[in-house]
């Protein structure tokens, strides 16, 4: 995994789209967002994804997952994203790779990845977002306000007042609700990678298939994405991936992942055929009874 966070000024044209807006020009919808305002006014996801280049706080939660850390962190190669992080969230990402409950990776291993991390992406970290914690006691999970207060940091301190993507599976511990008078929007990474790869198609196509070519040792293939990324929480994301590669997603998938599809996405159960209803039975016609003889007296 290599990468820099340098900041670029635009990202290259994408063959034939000369002129369109590109990857690395932030929406004009940014400007109306700023942090001393009592009531900030919010860019839609798709505004922010439409300027390219969207500052995105990770929490832990998408940083553990192998492939979905790759895809991200290959999407900022592309201009996509910048991304951030805390200490905070480094260390629980580190606290569960190393858990032997959970996914039980060697310290040296994971120290490795971390160091990786830093050194690729050396504007990631954010420092000092403690003081910010205080502002979500009681809105957040008191184990996530330090995830809460990276992104308002990052928001408030490096973007100037400018909105920031949270992006968290933990849409209950963190609700929107708690960043209200803030420019911070928090989304699910399936929404934010689906949004993406629809507006963004060429270039989403061109990173993963970089990334998918970098990746040798296990080989992952398109197939084996698509199956990671339902396995990721990002079954939306998969399907659109599907469809930009000609697949057809549920085919693709094993067993076990198709299981996990929502059910929108699960193809319809086989309607049973009726059963033929069983012909009637006729009755057969009783034998005339012969009279009896009468009784003699």
């Amino acid at each position: 995994m290599t990468g820099s966070n340098k900041k670029k000024a635009t990202a290259k044209a994408a063959p034939g789209t000369k002129g369109q807006k590109q990857p690395g020009d932030l929406s004009e919808a940014l400007a109306r967002a700023p942090s001393a305002a009592k009531q900030v006014v919010r860019p839609t996801l798709a505004e922010l994804v439409q300027g390219g280049w969207v500052p995105i706080f990770l929490d832990a939660n998408v940083l553990i997952p192998e492939y979905l850390r790759t895809v991200f962190l290959d999407m900022v190669e592309a201009g996509l994203f910048q991304p951030y992080w805390s200490p905070g969230v480094l260390e629980e990402t580190r606290r569960n790779l190393i858990d032997p409950d959970v996914y039980g990776l060697e310290v040296a291993t994971v120290d490795r990845l971390l160091k990786c991390l830093d050194k690729g992406f050396p504007n990631a970290l954010v420092q000092g977002s403690e003081r910010y914690e205080a502002a979500f006691k009681g809105k957040t999970d008191s184990k996530d306000q330090h995830v809460a207060a990276g992104a308002l940091k990052v928001s408030r301190s490096v973007h100037e007042g400018l909105p920031v993507l949270l992006v968290t599976h933990n849409a209950v511990d963190l609700p929107q609700w708690a960043f209200e008078g803030s420019p911070v929007l928090c989304v699910r990474p399936d929404t934010l990678l689906t949004e993406v790869a629809k507006t963004w198609p060429t270039e989403t196509d061109g990173a993963l298939r970089a990334m998918l070519r970098r990746l040798k040792n296990p080989k992952v293939t398109e197939t084996d994405l698509l199956d990671y990324m339902v396995g990721s929480g990002c079954p939306v994301f998969a399907g659109e991936l599907a469809k930009l590669w000609g697949y057809d997603l549920v085919d693709e998938l094993t067993p076990a992942r198709q299981e996990q599809l929502p059910k929108s996405m699960k193809p319809p159960a086989p309607t049973k055929k009726a059963a033929a209803p069983k012909a009637a039975k006729t009755a057969k016609p009783k034998k005339p009874q012969q009279a009896k003889p009468p009784k003699a007296e």
